[in-house]
């Protein structure tokens, strides 16, 4: 008995087209796998031009900021640092002429500042104590405290209280964006020239 080992016709055809169908998928997978990649180094570029743009932006702005630094930094150099002892009465209203320009500079309203000499007693430094109440938004508070902190002779925020600022019937409310009112205790040490 001889077999006939020979593959059917419906078998040869299958085995054909799936040699004819292998090429094609072969180059399918390559061309997805490539159309993937193509995708992503798309992202990075586009990612790497916004990075480039924002350098961009913050180097043409390098001369203002580097101006606005060297001018804090030069109102910080100089400077007593503390209000002369003999001439109490003359720094009281120095202290409060600086507290309502600080607090005027910057956008807020000065309600009430009040300068008294503070006298510790024994060997503790005389010092002067501004109570002060002003309104401001948010931002400008943050700017007058900063201003504080930089300021010539030196002036220390002892107490700040910040409340919502009351509207024009007294009902604390935000009248506008981050309305506030501040009340603060400020000391400066009174100390030889």
């Amino acid at each position: 008995m001889i077999l006939d080992h020979a593959p059917s016709k419906a078998l040869r055809r299958a085995a054909a087209l799936a040699l004819a169908v292998l090429p094609l998928a072969l180059v399918g997978i390559v061309a997805a796998g490539f159309l993937v990649a193509r995708g992503e180094h798309h992202r990075r570029v586009e990612r790497l031009l916004v990075e480039r743009e924002t350098y961009r932006a913050a180097t043409e702005a390098a001369p203002e900021w580097q101006a606005r630094i060297a001018a804090l930094r030069k109102d910080e150099a100089g400077g007593a640092l503390f209000y002369p002892l003999a001439q109490s009465s003359r720094a009281a209203t120095q202290m409060e002429t600086v507290l309502d320009g600080l607090v005027a500079r910057n956008g807020g309203t000065v309600l009430h500042d009040n300068v008294e000499l503070h006298d510790s007693g024994g060997d503790a430094p005389q010092e002067l104590r501004a109570t002060a109440s002003f309104n401001a938004d948010i931002t400008q508070l943050t700017h007058i405290l900063h201003d504080l902190r930089r300021a010539r002779p030196l002036l220390f925020v002892d107490r700040l209280e910040v409340k919502s600022a009351p509207d024009a019937q007294g009902k604390a409310q935000l009248a506008g964006p981050n309305k506030l009112q501040a009340d603060a205790t400020i000391v400066a040490y009174l100390g030889p020239r």
